[in-house]
Parts: C-alpha cells; structure tokens; sequence
C-alpha cells in the first residue's frame, strides 16, 4: 500500500475544498436561476398604454431579490448612458398610488425594464441583457433603442430568458 505524497494530498485537499465550495455556492445561489417568465405570458395584444411625455424607462427592482445587487450597476449605467430618457424605478420611486398599480401590473419578473414610447405603447420588455446575470451578454437595451431610433416600433417581448430572477408577483 503507497502512502500519499505531500501533493498528492495538497491535490485531494484542494479538490475536496473545491467541491465544498461549488455545493455551498450552488445551495445559496440555485433558488434565484430561473426561467424569466415564472406564470402565463401577457398578450402582446393586449398591451397596456401609459400616460407619457417622453420615452420611459421602467425598471422593475425588488430590493429583496438577491439578484438585484447584480442589476443595480447595471441599471446606473444604463441612467448615465440615456439621460434624455425617464427612467422609473419600481423599487422606491415617489409615484402616485394609480401609476404604480398600473407599472407593477406589468411586471414579470425583477430585474426587468419595460420601455415605452412617446405613445405610451410598450417598445419592449424583458431582462436589461441576454446573460446568466444583469450587465453581462449582450445589451438588449440598447439593440430596442437603435431599433427604435431606426423607425421600428414593433412591440417586442422578451420572454424567454434564463439567468437570476425573482418572480415579482412574489415579491410586491
């Protein structure tokens, strides 16, 4: 019978501490990686309209969702890059009781954004990029404003997405 060499088990402790590590990431993390749309998907003909002056931004945050600590320096971002554009934060913004009810009827899922047009008719919702997490992958944002900016003003909704999200019912 060989005995393990100083490396050898440096080598297995390593492993060993690696697997630990994984199983505790994976137990606190796992429960916020879903499927972005958690219920029935809205009818995209049967979109609501909003009352608004100039094209808006509305983010949809739950501060109690681990997911939101990845979204927020995104979002910040995204108010730096557009500052011609209204952007709403549904995670403590002053608005009136009406607004409110009528926003929060429309989200899926948190971290989302909803953009809406000068017409108030919903441009496009869904998750801020196409990644595991906010401000990873392609920005999904700024693909709708370019769309947009082009003359399309085609309704898009982005539903199928997988990466770290809370249900928002849930969560408001």
């Amino acid at each position: 019978m060989n005995k393990a060499t100083p490396t050898q088990l440096a080598w297995m402790t390593a492993f060993l501490w690696l697997m630990l590590v994984s199983l505790l990431m994976w137990q606190v993390f796992a429960s916020d990686y879903s499927e972005f749309l958690q219920e029935g998907a809205p009818d995209i003909n049967n979109m609501p309209s909003f009352q608004v002056s100039k094209v808006t931004f509305v983010h949809y945050l739950d501060e109690s969702c681990s997911c939101h600590r990845f979204a927020l320096p995104h979002v910040n971002d995204i108010e730096k890059s557009y500052p011609d554009v209204k952007h709403v934060r549904l995670d403590g913004d002053s608005l009136t009781q009406s607004e409110r009810k009528a926003y929060e009827r429309w989200g899926i899922s948190s971290p989302s954004v909803s953009i809406i047009n000068k017409d108030g008719s919903i441009l496009y919702h869904g998750p801020y990029t196409d990644g595991a997490v906010c401000g990873q992958g392609e920005d999904i944002i700024q693909k709708q404003m370019q769309r947009r900016d082009s003359g399309d003003a085609s309704k898009q909704l982005n539903l199928l997405s997988y990466g770290c999200y809370c249900n928002w019912q849930a969560s408001n």
